[in-house]
């Protein structure tokens, strides 16, 4: 008979004639140690029984609270602002390591957890900023990092795919095996594991950096947060990490403030990822009361914490923070360590607008993928200004679905050259009951002499009817030609758009104009 024990990664067969003297095990509180008495203890190995939740404990004067986060482009915007907000706190015993690597799942950081695939930011405590910060200089190795320091505490964080669609079995043992790597890595000072959920894609589209949630949900945030929050359960539940909190709660949270109202891009810079600013600072604030508070004693709220740059450029938005938006991006993530499982409105539900609204869709903000479609139709949920409306999509592919996103002109391209749709077929769902009067179509052919034909239909009544395009032209690039029906003011009942073609067209914008009950 032998007896296996498991020692820095490697496993170690003890025969019952080599403990004769005794086996010594030790319960540390967070773990088992095992060991041979003797002059010196020699240690055979570690064990833990059941995943540990060890309080997060004040740090003694003089002590340094180390911290090593695993995860991707998310993880490093959810820690950006620390250091400086560190800075202005006159906190100076804080060290963060981040193994980064753009778009890896935890499975991908464990398949390369030796090799050297990836980048480290580096924060040294006092410092006024991170030290290396380079997310393409594919230098270091997880676990060579790792072995630098005694952590305290370990982060990890997965891709957003992964939090939308769940793990498979090799990455549920992918992030157990992780887990216990870094749990044996120092049997004699093991880091508190923490699990923390990254925030859902953005409900309008930019370019295609958030497809994923139409991809996976129809464009519903609810049901992507939902899925985030399942996955959160899962890891808590079916792994030993020790503690968890959820981004995903505290940038919904923040998306109900008067914050988002008039924000391009639903408080992202680009669909996937945090503005810069507010949505950045709300989530380090997340992470600092929740992980560093208990070590330092300070809290958030002593922050003061300022980030000037402003920008609403898709793809660069960046909403400052200051004496009135710091408030609102703390009383986010407070709310999210509160309630994690739930979104807490932060701002009131805006009544229905009264008397004439001037709706406008801009197509190109929100994705289209019929050709695996159920049924193909294709359902953009809550789409369009200053009133979301849902709008169903369906066509008619000849030879191939060619569907372009062509975002940077302000418009939607359907089809290419000899490929083509027809018919292509819009309508809405929601507007029965609304007084049409007037429906705008904004779109050019996209091949010289292949105009397509466009007509608008009210309430099942044909207002436009079949209208020749006009050709593309660079006169038109950020706008194209103007198509309307004009519907009086009685008219009831949904928005039908048709466009039939033989070759490609392009989409820019679609007006409504309707009075409210």
């Amino acid at each position: 008979m032998t007896i296996t024990l498991l020692r820095d990664g490697e496993f170690i067969e003890v025969s019952p004639e080599d403990l004769k003297s005794g086996l010594k095990v030790e319960d540390k509180g967070r773990y088992f140690l095992f060991s041979m008495p003797g002059k010196d203890d020699v240690v055979l190995g570690s064990d833990i029984t059941m995943p540990y939740n060890p309080p997060l404990r004040r740090i003694e004067a003089g002590g340094t609270l180390d911290i090593l986060c695993i995860g991707n482009s998310l993880t490093a915007d959810a820690v950006e602002h620390l250091p400086r907000m560190l800075k202005g706190m006159g906190i100076g015993n804080v060290n963060i390591d981040v193994i980064y690597h753009g778009g890896w799942s935890l499975l991908n950081h464990w398949n390369n957890f030796r090799n050297t695939k990836c980048s480290r930011y580096v924060y040294e405590a006092g410092n006024d900023d991170w030290t290396e910060f380079n997310p393409n200089l594919l230098d270091d190795c997880g676990a060579d990092v790792l072995a630098l320091r005694e952590y305290d505490v370990v982060t990890l964080q997965d891709d957003t795919r992964t939090n939308c669609s769940g793990w498979s079995e090799e990455g549920r043992t992918a992030f157990l095996e992780m887990v216990d790597c870094i749990q044996h890595a120092r049997p004699a000072h093991r880091p508190s594991i923490v699990y923390f959920a990254p925030h859902c894609p953005a409900a309008k589209l930019y370019t295609t950096h958030n497809t994923i949630l139409w991809e996976l949900f129809d464009g519903d945030q609810g049901k992507c947060f939902e899925a985030f929050l399942a996955q959160m359960r899962e890891v808590t539940s079916r792994t030993p990490v020790d503690l968890f909190f959820s981004n995903a709660t505290a940038v919904q949270n923040l998306r109900t403030s008067e914050l988002n109202e008039n924000h391009p891009l639903d408080l992202s810079r680009d669909g996937t990822h945090s503005d810069y600013g507010v949505t950045r600072f709300c989530e380090s604030a997340l992470f600092f009361q929740y992980v560093l508070k208990p070590f330092l004693g300070a809290d958030i709220s002593e922050c003061r914490y300022a980030f000037g740059k402003s920008d609403d450029t898709p793809g660069r938005c960046s909403t400052p923070v200051d004496d009135r938006t710091r408030p609102i991006a703390v009383e986010a993530a407070l709310n999210a360590l509160k309630t994690p499982f739930e979104v807490t409105r932060m701002s009131e539900e805006k009544p229905p607008v009264e008397g004439l609204v001037n709706y406008v869709l801009k197509l190109c903000d929100y994705p289209i993928s019929l050709e695996d479609a159920p049924g193909g139709v294709c359902t953009i949920k809550k789409a369009g200004a200053p009133v979301g409306i849902d709008w169903e999509v369906s066509g008619e592919a000849h030879d191939k679905f060619v569907i372009l996103n062509g975002s940077a002109n302000g418009r939607y391209k359907i089809g290419a050259n000899a490929d083509y749709v027809d018919p292509f077929v819009m309508k809405t769902s929601g507007l029965a009951g609304k007084k049409i009067s007037k429906v705008s179509v904004w779109m050019s052919s996209g091949v010289k002499e292949k105009p397509s034909r466009v007509s608008v239909s009210v309430g099942g009544r044909e207002y436009l009817p079949p209208t020749e395009a006009a050709v593309s032209t660079t006169a038109v690039k950020n706008t194209g030609f103007e198509y309307s029906a004009d519907c009086g003011s009685s008219t009831e009942g949904e928005v039908e758009i048709t466009i039939r073609s033989t070759a490609a067209f392009y989409i820019y914008k679609i007006y409504i104009d309707y009075e409210q009950e």
